[in-house]
């Protein structure tokens, strides 16, 4: 019975134990996120090869020096100025669209985590007071 007991207890406050690092995890995720929100351009990761989306002039040197431009009927073909800002503008609303969705993802799941291990916590705290007053 105490054996039975014991094992009770170390289940208890180990399901408290990783709800309260999954809470911390999840509060420095969801602030991590709210921080990206604001800037989504620069929230994800960006491959060196990419070109950089943070001005129009850093995304023409970009795609003009990396050789993105080209056509496979010429080699030497760069878009005029007026089809570049077209692309930068798509290019730039992609990046937009696509992490500003990663970010509202990472929100709700890390909400969901909140949620879950603060009703873990709760149910077993409370579990675990009336065993101790037995």
């Amino acid at each position: 019975m105490k054996k039975s007991k014991i094992i009770t207890n170390i289940y208890g406050y180990a399901v408290c134990l990783t709800a309260i690092i999954v809470f911390l995890i999840c509060i420095s995720q969801l602030i991590i996120a709210f921080i990206n929100l604001g800037d989504p351009i620069h929230a994800g990761w960006r491959d060196s090869e990419t070109p950089s989306l943070a001005s129009y002039e850093n995304y023409k040197a970009d795609v003009v020096n990396s050789g993105k431009a080209k056509v496979a009927a010429t080699e030497n073909y760069v878009p005029d100025d007026k089809t570049l800002r077209k692309m930068f503008r798509a290019e730039l609303n992609d990046k937009i669209t696509l992490e500003t969705h990663r970010i509202v993802r990472d929100i709700w799941v890390n909400i969901v985590l909140l949620i879950i291990s603060v009703v873990l916590f709760c149910f077993h705290w409370r579990w675990m007071r009336k065993l101790s007053k037995k």
